[in-house]
């Protein structure tokens, strides 16, 4: 008996360091958590797309690591793939990532109890969301004769510049790309920038006149107008930016 025993518990430990090889070798996030949503698992992907190590991730709450949430999202798929029994996968933002992912979440059941394995991944366009896309972007940014910058409405960072911004800005294409909207303003207006900004999406503001920073340091005067646009399936903020001395 002890010697099968010692038989069964080599061949558990060959399995899960086997597991854990093949898991550890997929370029994408896989972790697991219990239905509590402790972190019990993850692979070393999912250790680098945070830049945390495991004391950091494992026991900790997904929702705290990926969402900086201090309770479970309404629209977790954890959540609905717990409630329902069936695999669910969804297009959300990940704050703590940064960025949109889908995720998809297979509600699992294990020697030692029940959890729920996810997986993250980047979503994939469709030929014709790609199509419409290019399309609003010729529109937006190639056609536009003021400057013009896309906003990602989830975490506020900047998706694109036409070419009027870069030269009002100073930036290089790709020093702008996600970088932090607020950080194009001057410190001491960024606070009222934000807060005006959300306003005018929702239409409960109007034209903001503040000062943006140049990359080489400047301070210019500029009006600010802001209004959501839909590309594909997301939404996106368009920002009018324009020189108050342009106006006179």
């Amino acid at each position: 008996m002890i010697r099968e025993n010692k038989r069964l518990l080599l061949n558990i430990t060959a399995a899960k360091k086997e597991w854990e090889a093949t898991v550890d070798a997929i370029d994408e996030p896989i972790f697991v958590t219990d239905f509590n949503y402790n972190i019990l698992r993850a692979n070393l992907a999912t250790y680098r797309m945070l830049d945390k190590g495991v004391n950091e991730v494992i026991g900790k709450k997904c929702y705290e690591i990926f969402h900086c949430a201090t309770e479970v999202l309404d629209d977790c798929p954890g959540k609905k793939a717990m409630d329902s029994g069936e695999p669910v996968t969804d297009v959300m933002p990940f704050k703590g990532l940064k960025k949109r992912l889908n995720c998809s979440v297979y509600p699992q059941v294990f020697a030692e109890g029940g959890g729920l394995v996810h997986y993250l991944h980047e979503p994939e366009l469709k030929p014709e969301s790609q199509a419409e896309m290019m399309t609003k972007y010729e529109r937006l940014f190639l056609d536009a004769a003021l400057p013009v910058l896309l906003i990602d409405l989830e975490d506020y960072k900047v998706v694109d510049a036409n070419q009027k911004a870069i030269e009002l800005i100073g930036y290089e294409p790709e020093s702008i790309s996600d970088k932090d909207l607020e950080e194009l303003f001057v410190q001491r207006v960024r606070e009222e920038v934000m807060t005006n900004l959300i306003k005018q999406i929702e239409g409960n503001s109007a034209t903001l006149k503040t000062k943006i920073l140049t990359n080489d340091g400047r301070e210019v005067d500029v009006y600010v107008i802001t209004n959501a646009v839909v590309i594909g399936t997301r939404r996106f903020g368009e920002i009018f930016v324009i020189p108050v001395d342009s106006l006179k």
